[in-house]
């Protein structure tokens, strides 16, 4: 049995006064003969007597009880009663980076005092393949035994150049790659051969495809991270990838909505501007996410690009024209919407951090990402718990739980023997591949 098995049980107990006078009724049938008999005096002694043990009992059991209803198999379970005040709601809809190979007492003091629900990371938390199995089973455990709830435990792995993996986990070609050789059945298998990797060290969630079209040359940023310059070579590789992962048991999440293929600056490093009317994304664009959405993809990430012609004031991870307007009611998309990381120069030196976690919830995201800074994570929170609405926090932690549902549970520790053979199976089926490919 797995820790999470072993830590769903809970017990369901009633409080109510009502209890006591029930429980002193029915016991006060059992009573000797005796007692009956004697004056009142005694008899109230008594009464009182087993009054107060009942009330103690009872009032015990409620303080030791953890009232946590677990999730259900359905969309629409109610949140359980711990989920229902502000921060660990607002727990749920942030993501966070950790500074190294293992949790610290800092990292855990965090996880326990703001209830957080998710996390990310990247090479600096990644030493070998067992190193980071140890990490994801300990984040897991702090996690869950601060939320009752599974973390989504997420990485960037595409292949090519955006792969945070150590050496002892082989990388897929990179998208463009993979879709200039033009097989369907090598980005299948190698996706799925991706999607056992991750599992395998405990990741479940992977930000890929990548739906960008690559429409401008001189884009570095996607350039060949983006499966090709045409709208239906990406939706034909991109759903591919996203159904392999589902394959794999890993939740896909597609970027960068409404599209980053047509900029030629980095939102790392500044804000792009792409100079495009929403008919036009419609023509374009916005096809491979409508692909996506048709085929059920779970999450998609927002990107920080500033699109004037539809909204002239915020960048689409802050703007509601974007995510409301366009996403939710024009494209129908009901899944998790996260952003990027608000650390990037693109949010933080125009918008700041703290405003754009707060303006991107109100304009219709459900989880903000946040990397390095332990102080940029304490201010947000503090901030969407003043800030965001008790109503409008249910609504996408709803969407996170549902997410979080269809994780599997099949997560136990393994020897790194055992690791490292079942790690190699999923290499040589990469390794081929990139060969192949490559070459």
């Amino acid at each position: 049995m797995s820790y999470f098995t072993a830590c769903a049980s809970f017990e369901k107990t009633g409080c109510k006064e009502d209890c006591a006078a029930r429980f002193l009724t029915k016991e006060s049938r059992k009573l000797p003969g005796f007692f009956l008999k004697t004056n009142m005096k005694r008899i109230e002694f008594f009464l009182q007597a087993v009054l107060f043990s009942a009330f103690f009992i009872f009032i015990s059991s409620c303080a030791t009880s953890k009232k946590t209803v677990p999730v259900q198999n359905n969309s629409q379970h109610p949140l359980s009663l711990e989920m229902k005040d502000k921060r660990s709601l607002v727990g749920q809809m942030v993501m966070i980076g950790i500074p190294g190979y293992k949790l610290t007492d800092a990292d855990r003091r965090i996880f326990r005092d703001y209830k957080i629900g998710n996390v990310i990371l990247f090479k600096w938390n990644v030493k070998n393949a067992m190193q980071l199995r140890k990490l994801t089973l300990d984040i897991q455990k702090e996690v869950f035994a601060n939320t009752g709830k599974k973390a989504l435990i997420f990485v960037d792995q595409e292949g090519g150049r955006v792969s945070r993996f150590s050496r002892d986990i082989e990388k897929m070609p990179s998208a463009l790659n993979l879709s200039e050789y033009g097989s369907e059945e090598l980005v299948y298998t190698g996706s799925v051969a991706t999607g056992k990797q991750l599992q395998l060290v405990g990741i479940n969630a992977n930000f890929a495809p990548v739906n960008d079209i690559f429409s401008n040359p001189a884009n570095k940023v996607i350039g060949d991270r983006s499966y090709g310059r045409t709208a239906e070579d990406v939706i034909r590789f991109s759903t591919l990838v996203m159904k392999a992962l589902d394959e794999s048991g890993i939740v896909a999440c597609a970027k960068h909505f409404p599209g980053h293929g047509d900029t030629i600056l980095d939102s790392h490093h500044a804000l792009p501007i792409v100079y495009k009317t929403y008919e036009e994304l419609k023509s374009f664009e916005l096809k491979p996410f409508e692909a996506s959405i048709k085929n059920g993809i779970p999450m998609i990430m927002t990107a920080h690009i500033l699109f004037p012609k539809i909204d002239n004031e915020f960048p689409a991870t802050m703007s509601e024209k974007i995510l409301t307007g366009i996403l939710r009611k024009d494209m129908g998309f009901d899944g998790v919407i996260v952003t990027d990381s608000l650390e990037m120069n693109a949010i933080k030196d125009r918008y700041g951090i703290v405003n754009g976690a707060v303006h991107s919830i109100q304009a219709g995201a459900d989880m903000v990402c946040l990397i390095r800074s332990e102080q940029y994570v304490i201010d947000v929170l503090e901030a969407l718990c003043h800030e965001i609405s008790q109503e409008r926090l249910m609504e996408s932690v709803q969407r996170i739980l549902k997410v979080k549902q269809k994780l599997r549970n099949d997560v136990h520790i393994v020897s790194a023997k055992d690791l490292k053979r079942k790690i190699k199976a999923e290499n040589e089926k990469v390794k081929a591949i990139r060969i192949l490919v490559e070459n």
